[in-house]
């Protein structure tokens, strides 16, 4: 079973993200910033990384540069308002979903990269 860390900061949106993927069959789990999400990566293994941009603490940009120092190869998923020149962030190994986004869509992606870690 795949297993996914969902890093923001709004309540609502983690626990929609957590009962949206796990009605979907995936294990999740959640941090609310990414200085929690960095410290769950520290001693857990998931196979993708779903973040906000804007957070307190360390933003999603922040986090993705953590990331990838750690884990290169950790595929991230990025949710913003923000376009992706806009933010000020060396990513690697990343996908960009703009928000307000659908529920679907997110789905989409996340198949996606999951299909192109098997091949």
């Amino acid at each position: 079973m795949k297993k996914i860390l969902i890093v923001d900061n709004y309540d609502e949106i983690r626990e929609l993200l957590h009962l949206e993927f796990t009605e979907k069959g995936l294990q999740v789990e959640t941090a609310s910033n990414g200085v929690e999400a960095e410290a769950y990566l520290r001693t857990n293994k998931v196979d993708l990384v779903i973040t906000a941009y804007s957070m307190p603490h360390m933003n999603g940009a922040e986090l993705i540069n953590a990331i990838n120092k750690q884990f290169p190869a950790m595929p991230v998923v990025l949710l913003s308002m923000l376009a992706p020149d806009e933010m000020n962030a060396d990513f690697n190994n990343y996908h960009y979903l703009a928000k307000p986004f659908t529920i679907t869509a997110l789905f989409k992606l996340v198949d996606k990269i999951f299909e192109s870690q098997v091949a």
